[in-house]
């Protein structure tokens, strides 16, 4: 059997973390991002959706090129900035970054599985949300609605898909992990964000899982779960612990 690989958000924390542990029967990842990242990279930027049929014409060369037996799409992308308070905000950045968090997943993921189903490919679409999708975070409301957002689409697609296909929508939710991103909130007034608190106390406990451990445990997801799963990864005791709490 031959697989495709697809990844976004891939010159980076998590995303760079996934490259780094491909399995050896998987073919070269094409990757997409702003940066520079390994494999077949195409620089693209997502939160411009004039951008995206770069994607999609690529995602149908590589299968009429490759002619896999199955494909991955993993969308790592997203971004926490613009952080504060709406009315702070300066417009066109706030307005990249919601569609970057709120439309690039469903769309591209669309467009990956519109691409395998005519090519009659098994398809595995991993997103990655955040705890932050089921949480109100003041500063953070693009982020938390666009992963909420992001989370329902991949639940209802999931559900969309037949036994037969084989086709799978998983979506991963990073617990807690030391990316550029959480250091980059961590440095935020906690009056203006009051996520950095929760962010301090978790690396006061060391209790941060690295994007390597959170990378090979999204390896696993792909390898076990099931169709429509939504599985904690990173810090998998904080979730662990949260749930034992509710």
């Amino acid at each position: 059997m031959s697989t495709s690989l697809f990844v976004t958000g891939a010159s980076s924390g998590i995303g760079e973390a996934f490259l780094n542990h491909v399995p050896s029967d998987i073919n070269v990842a094409h990757t997409f991002s702003r940066r520079q990242s390994a494999g077949h990279w195409t620089e693209i930027d997502l939160g411009h959706p004039r951008q995206w049929g770069v994607f999609v014409s690529a995602i149908d060369e590589a299968l009429d090129a490759e002619k896999p037996d199955h494909a991955i799409f993993f969308h790592c992308s997203g971004t926490g900035d613009p952080i504060g308070r709406v009315v702070d905000l300066e417009p066109a950045e706030y307005a990249l970054a919601v569609i970057l968090n709120s439309a690039s997943g469903p769309s591209l993921g669309q467009a990956f599985l519109r691409a395998c189903h005519l090519r009659g490919i098994r398809a595995t679409l991993i997103l990655a949300s955040s705890p932050a999708a089921e949480k109100d975070v003041p500063g953070m409301a693009q982020y938390c609605s666009g992963k909420d957002g992001m989370q329902h689409w991949g639940t209802i697609v999931a559900m969309e898909q037949t036994p037969e296909s084989g086709n799978r929508i998983v979506t991963v939710v990073p617990y807690a992990v030391l990316t550029d991103v959480v250091r980059s909130v961590m440095t935020r007034d906690p009056n203006e964000v009051p996520l950095v608190n929760y962010f301090r106390q978790v690396e006061a406990a060391n209790e941060f899982a690295s994007p390597e451990l959170c990378a090979e445990q999204i390896w696993n997801v792909i390898d076990t779960a099931s169709n429509g799963a939504i599985v904690p990864v990173g810090a998998v005791w904080i979730a662990e612990r949260a749930a034992a709490q509710s």
